[in-house]
């Protein structure tokens, strides 16, 4: 059994529990509205926090379904934009094998070659 699904179990009886019902009960619920695949997949979020903030998305989720915006919005989050171009895998390696500026120069926009410049 995965970490993801003893954490789901556990959420699951808790959150019957502080409802007076079965974990069995909450999984039917979640079931009936389909969302026990998006739970699971909040268990990134959901088992690093307090689990009265896991009930309290799930009381929201059971009351009213997905939410119509997108996920990441749903927790109050909003992505922040894009910062630039791609830093790629060869910047990166360049960076951390320290080679010499003019490899890292060769492979980098201008922005990563300064900060490497102001780092040593």
């Amino acid at each position: 059994m995965t970490e993801e699904l003893r954490f789901f179990i556990y959420l699951l009886e808790r959150y019957g529990a502080s409802k007076g019902v079965s974990g069995g009960e909450m999984l039917a619920q979640l079931d009936a509205k389909g969302l026990t695949e998006f739970v699971i997949s909040l268990y990134d979020l959901y088992h690093v926090e307090r689990l009265e903030n896991a009930f309290a998305d799930l009381d929201e989720l059971l009351a009213h379904g997905l939410p119509a915006t997108a996920p990441e919005s749903f927790y109050g989050f909003v992505p922040l934009p894009p910062r630039g171009g791609t830093v790629s895998n060869d910047v990166v390696n360049a960076i951390r094998e320290k080679e010499d500026e003019e490899s890292v120069r060769a492979a980098a926009p201008a922005v990563v070659t300064d900060q490497v410049r102001r780092d040593r």
